[in-house]
Parts: C-alpha cells; sequence; structure tokens
C-alpha cells in the first residue's frame, strides 16, 4: 500500500455543492455536442465512471481556460447497496482523490500490510 498526502489546495472538492453548477454546464454542453453529431455519451458503469471523469476533465478544461487551474479533485463513489431499508448509507463507498498537478503530493510513504 502507497500512502500520500496531498494539499487539497485548489482542489474540485464534489463535497461542496458548489461544484454542482459548473459540472452540470459541463454535462449540457457534452449532451448538446453529442446529439448535434450524433455520438452517445461515453459509458457509466459501477466501477468505471467514465461520463463523470470526462464531464469533470471538461469543467477542469474550462477552469485552465480562465486562469483557474485544479490541482485535484476529491469525490465520494457509492457503488453498493444500502445497508438497510431506507437508509442513505451504503456499502462499498470510497472517497477518490485524482491529483492533476504532481506539486500537490506533499509526501509519499510505503505502508507495510500485515
Amino acid at each position: 500500500m502507497v500512502m500520500a498526502t496531498i494539499d487539497l489546495d485548489g482542489c474540485m472538492d464534489l463535497l461542496d455543492i458548489g461544484w454542482e453548477g459548473p459540472l452540470s454546464q459541463a454535462y449540457y454542453r457534452l449532451e448538446a455536442e453529442a446529439r448535434a453529431n450524433r455520438r452517445p455519451l461515453p459509458h457509466q458503469s459501477v466501477g468505471a465512471h467514465r461520463l463523470d471523469a470526462v464531464v469533470i476533465n471538461l469543467t477542469a478544461d474550462r477552469l485552465d481556460e480562465v486562469g483557474r487551474p485544479l490541482r485535484s479533485v476529491r469525490a465520494v463513489f457509492v457503488e453498493g447497496e444500502p445497508l438497510f431499508p431506507g437508509s442513505a448509507l451504503a456499502g462499498r463507498v470510497h472517497v477518490q482523490v485524482a491529483v492533476r498537478d504532481l506539486s500537490a503530493i506533499r509526501a509519499v510513504s510505503k505502508e507495510v500490510t500485515r
């Protein structure tokens, strides 16, 4: 296992609801472009979040164009079923951090597992 300390300054933190607007705008631009070119949207499946990745990258590219580069992206992915009927808690949930700028990585260490 590898452990890293990542500086989240300049992070698209998808735990923050402030990203809903920019991500929605990017999706609708992508959808219109796909429709105009008669191409399907990227396929989304458990463990392969291709549509999410394209929308996040389009949003990041837009921000780069206006001088607001993103150094990383943090998101929660729910891939499991609710833990019990009516629950908002689910199994198979993980947080993923994608580093776009390697200078955001402050330290790396190898963790020994037993």
